[in-house]
């Protein structure tokens, strides 16, 4: 089983994984594999036995992905090492702006609502954002 790993290096769509082996067992190979749930993506990549790097190409920016390494002998595939890392992003600002209606007189106005409706917002991105790094910054009047 591997002991440790880590990225070595990394840009938007690149990244290098590198582990470390116990050595105890008889390997034959290292089975990587990737995913990110934001994008539905998976992949698995053997290595051969005396590598302990591997180059992963064709990732997408800001995203997190988790990397997964284990050791394949003839006692079996051992528990997984994992990282996790988030790729380089590209950014991009998106401004939302939102105007208050309500029925009720100066409903609005208040700052608790606005506090609300922020909070709310937060709370739906990043549900449906998950997997993906962002921000969201609420500027007062």
């Amino acid at each position: 089983m591997p002991t440790s790993g880590s990225i070595t290096s990394f840009n938007k769509t690149h990244a290098t994984l590198e582990w470390t082996a116990l050595g105890t067992a008889v390997t034959t190979e290292y089975r990587i594999t990737y995913n990110s749930s934001f994008w539905n993506e998976r992949k698995e990549f053997s290595v051969a036995d005396g590598s302990n790097r591997l180059n992963v190409n064709g990732l997408k920016p800001g995203t997190i992905y988790t990397f997964q390494v284990s050791t394949v002998s003839v006692e079996g595939v051992s528990p997984p090492y994992i990282v996790n890392h988030v790729t380089d992003w590209d950014r991009s600002n998106i401004t939302l702006s939102m105007l208050c209606s309500s029925s009720l007189k100066l409903h609005c106005d208040h700052e608790n609502i606005h506090v609300e409706v922020y909070q709310k917002l937060w709370e739906h991105f990043d549900r449906v954002l998950n997997g993906v790094s962002w921000t969201l910054k609420r500027e007062k009047k």
